[in-house]
């Protein structure tokens, strides 16, 4: 007779890892046979329900791609949380970035949905070893996936809330006092040392590479990858002797949640763990041969003597705009996508980012903020722009129009928006960015010039544009191009189809900027393991090179790479520009223990109740609706604890400035 353990509401949630399937509960959400069953034994004595209830546990994974719904339990708000973007519509994301969120607001809260997860994930390494149907390989393999994703629900929890609750591998019997069951929380580093176990279990289990058939499930590289994400975050300031938190204890233990002294030899793990996974040599930054449509590199540019060599000793021979492009529109499968480490089948923020006119919502607006981080195309800053005639930041409008790597530039583009990068194009949509929408079959909704200005048609209500009515028209005059392609058109086939994605969760350029970071901020020699490892000017170099070179950019020096300051402030601005709303931002300024200067201002645009030349052109604050700010405090380091967990298990303590 198989004992059941204790039931309550919060120990469901974040302690009964179950030993038998509880009738009352719902939370395996596949076949209604599998729903039906009195206890799990019938499920782990064959392999299709085992592989079933290792499917269901999947279903706990978020969907970056979706983070406009507070109350979807996949949806996530990183990216409309930070200081690159701007959701027009008001909702809990704006009440977080506004800081008048508490503890009672239910949008977003993942602690429940994750600890389901995470529990689910636990039961199957618990039993699928009973499966008798399953051979070795399979077995593990499977065992390493629930262990990926185990790994994975914790790491969200770490990212949302800090140190959060381990919850025991066998949940807790009838027996067991409730002083047992009811756990505190877990200091940062125990929980980092937990999750980094069960990634690395996970990728000894895990194959090197999986058929196009299976896209979506992990490899042995994605659990590395998310180790390097891990160790980087623990690494940084927000984690590694962050006095602030001097007070951040457990009540009974009075043992900090964040360590008090700083540990530069974490910052040495993290750097061998990025290059772990480079040196796997399974994954290359993609890239696309040249042709006779990408433009020519920029003329005369000096400070790096390597520039013009073949890619990726340079950034000659291939074509930047469609080497960025084509990682995210959906032009090149996940499957075949070189760069990607692990990946999620779907995505719904293209239409949010879509411009009203081919049927999109417009809602997500890109702020000024991260438009002007953009280089120049010879690799100059805007505030350096007018340095070299040839590539000039200029107010003055194009006088022809032009077309590259597909891309096209109409004449009349103000001339903030030309002589910009790669990145820039494959990422903003502008004024008067041209928008092909070639699956229409309707001349309405394609090859148009997209006008955000006042009676333009991608904006305001006077327009009589879509959608206008409900706040859905760009706000900032700017939206984000980076999820669409050249065939997509918004609203059902009436209007035109959407090219099928995937949202890109870890790929190759984030490890190499991981790698970079760990490498730069090391002042002596530290020994892991067998390993010993020191700051390295040349590694620092190469790797951060060939983020740039696919980009069309300079690279830096040996020389450049020598001043660690530098380089800290040349990486930070890298991870701004390269993976600009991939969901990184958020957690960037937080870790870094910027976020007091970054998310602390209004979010700022073009003048869109002005006519084109009539005075749009200029950088101002939103005022179309009273919420378009960004108020940071120390607070928001991290989500608060859901209060009602709170009251139900008194030994959790709140995240500071939430009680």
């Amino acid at each position: 007779m198989i004992r059941k353990i204790i039931y309550l509401p919060f120990i469901s949630l974040l302690i009964g890892l179950c030993t038998c399937f509880i009738q009352s509960c719902n939370y395996l959400d596949i076949d209604q046979y599998i729903n039906d069953m009195q206890s799990l034994d019938t499920v782990f004595q064959k392999k299709g329900l085992t592989e079933q209830f290792l499917y269901n546990v999947y279903s706990y994974l978020p969907s970056p791609g979706q983070t406009w719904d507070g109350d979807n339990p996949k949806s996530i708000p990183w990216i409309l949380c930070a200081d690159e973007a701007f959701n027009v519509e008001p909702n809990g994301v704006n009440n977080f970035c506004n800081n008048i969120f508490t503890s009672n607001n239910k949008e977003f809260t993942k602690w429940k949905r994750y600890y389901e997860g995470i529990r689910n994930a636990s039961i199957f390494i618990k039993r699928a070893p009973e499966c008798k149907e399953l051979n070795t390989i399979q077995l593990r393999e499977y065992i390493g996936e629930a262990q990926f994703l185990k790994a994975y629900f914790y790491f969200e929890l770490m990212k949302q809330y800090g140190p959060i609750c381990l919850v025991p591998e066998d949940g807790f019997t009838l027996e067991q006092p409730i002083e047992e069951i009811l756990i505190a929380r877990n200091s940062w580093d125990e929980c980092v040392d937990y999750v980094n176990n069960l990634l690395e279990e996970a990728a000894q289990k895990l194959p090197d590479e999986r058929p196009s058939s299976d896209f979506g499930k992990p490899t042995s590289g994605a659990a590395l990858a998310a180790r390097s994400r891990l160790l980087l975050y623990s690494a940084s300031p927000l984690f590694n002797g962050n006095t602030s938190y001097a007070d951040f204890k457990d009540k009974k233990t009075g043992i900090n949640y964040i360590n008090q002294i700083k540990d530069e030899s974490k910052w040495a793990v993290a750097a061998l763990a990025a290059k772990e996974v480079i040196n796997k040599g399974t994954y290359k930054l993609m890239n696309v041969p040249e042709d006779e449509k990408t433009p020519a590199l920029p003329k005369n540019v000096v400070s790096d003597p390597d520039f013009y060599n073949q890619y990726p000793n340079g950034a000659a021979g291939i074509d930047h705009y469609l080497s960025y492009a084509n990682m995210f529109n959906g032009s090149v499968s996940g499957s075949k996508n070189t760069e990607i480490i692990f990946a999620m089948p779907g995505i719904e923020i293209d239409r949010y980012c879509g411009p009203n006119k081919m049927r999109g919502y417009s809602s997500y607006n890109v702020t000024q903020k991260l438009v002007d981080a953009y280089y120049m195309i010879n690799g100059k800053t805007i505030e350096e722009g007018g340095s070299d005639p040839d590539y000039p930041y200029t107010t003055e409008k194009s006088s022809s129009s032009t077309n590259f790597s597909g891309y096209i530039l109409p004449s009349g583009v103000y001339g903030w928006y030309l002589n910009r990068e790669m990145r820039f194009y494959a990422t903003i949509g502008f004024n008067r960015s041209y928008y092909i929408g070639s699956s229409s079959p309707r001349s309405t909704f394609k090859n148009f010039e997209a006008e955000f200005h006042s009676g333009g048609n991608c904006t305001d209500a006077v327009s009589g544009t879509w959608m206008a009515d409900r706040f859905r028209y760009c706000m900032t005059g700017y939206l984000c191009r980076k999820f669409q392609n050249p065939e997509d058109v918004f609203g059902g086939s009436y209007y035109g189809s959407v090219k099928p994605k995937v949202w890109i969760d870890y790929r190759l350029a984030e490890i190499y900027l991981n790698y970079v970071e760990a490498l730069n901020e090391l002042t002596g020699s530290h020994t892991i393991g067998e390993k010993t490892v020191s700051r390295d000017p040349s590694e620092i170099k190469k790797y951060f090179n060939m983020i740039r070179y696919r980009a069309g950019l300079p690279g830096i020096t040996l020389s450049d790479a020598d001043n660690a300051e530098k380089v800290r402030q040349l990486i930070r601005k890298e991870r701004q520009i390269e993976l600009a709303w991939e969901g990184h931002r958020y957690f960037d300024v937080r870790r870094w223990k910027i976020a007091i200067e970054e998310e602390n201002d209004n979010v700022t645009g073009m003048a869109v109740n002005k006519k084109e030349d009539d005075g749009f052109y200029r950088v101002v604050q939103v005022k179309e609706v009273a919420y378009a700010y960004k108020r940071f405090s120390s607070r928001k380091n991290f989500w608060p604890i859901p209060q009602t967990e709170i009251t139900k298990n008194t030994n959790i303590v709140q995240n500071p400035g939430w009680e």
